[in-house]
């Protein structure tokens, strides 16, 4: 482990295989958006946090789960809520979000502004941070095509990975049948380190050994 200069603050770099974190504190998937910040009301992608927090001192900033074309989802990839609408965004979120012991759950369901509108509005902007660009599909063919997108748009070491997220239970898609084709003709495509996104509540070893 080595160290290295974020900002002012010395902090030790992580390395995983071949992912490079600036430090141990990696957001996850949806929590900071597409890691943007905008002086507007954010419903969901742009992260107001961003507007108070340097997102470059985390370790890697994971991006919302980005698909072939733009998906609502159960939410919705709107991104220009005036202040007026506050309440109907509010309600929206009561139908997406549960308080819990331990935190909170969500079933946003993959909304999200579709995988070339991130690269050409919202990419460019964060390049400052060490960025996870979190991808999604339904088919072999969809996560190839996501993976040819982001190589021709990303220079190699630009990012510190793309997640494949084959686990998402918001979403009501089986992943098991194209598992396979996934980690064959998918992962070996990518420029980038992959990280492969299992979840725990359905044949969590039997994916993690599949995987490996």
């Amino acid at each position: 482990m080595r160290g290295g200069r974020v900002g002012e603050v010395c902090l030790p770099h992580v390395q995983l295989g071949d992912i490079r974190l600036r430090n141990r504190l990696v957001t996850s998937s949806s929590l900071l958006g597409y890691g943007a910040a905008d002086p507007g009301l954010v419903a969901y992608g742009m992260s107001p946090l961003a507007r108070f927090v340097p997102l470059e001192r985390f370790g890697a900033v994971t991006t919302r789960t980005l698909t072939v074309r733009p998906r609502d989802g159960h939410f919705t990839n709107r991104t220009d809520w005036p202040l007026r609408e506050l309440p109907s965004l509010l309600r929206r979120y009561a139908t997406v979000l549960r308080g819990t012991d331990g935190g909170w759950i969500n079933a946003f369901g993959w909304c999200n502004v579709g995988i070339e509108a991130y690269l050409r509005d919202y990419h460019p902007r964060t390049r400052a941070q060490n960025t996870i660009i979190s991808v999604g599909g339904f088919s072999v063919a969809e996560f190839v095509a996501l993976v040819d997108v982001v190589n021709a748009a990303v220079p190699a070491g630009e990012i510190a990975a793309v997640e494949f997220n084959v686990s998402c239970p918001n979403i009501e898609h089986d992943f098991e049948p194209i598992l396979d084709g996934v980690l064959t003709d998918a992962v070996p495509r990518s420029r980038h380190p992959v990280v492969l996104k299992l979840s725990p509540d359905r044949n969590y070893v039997a994916h993690a050994r599949r995987a490996a």
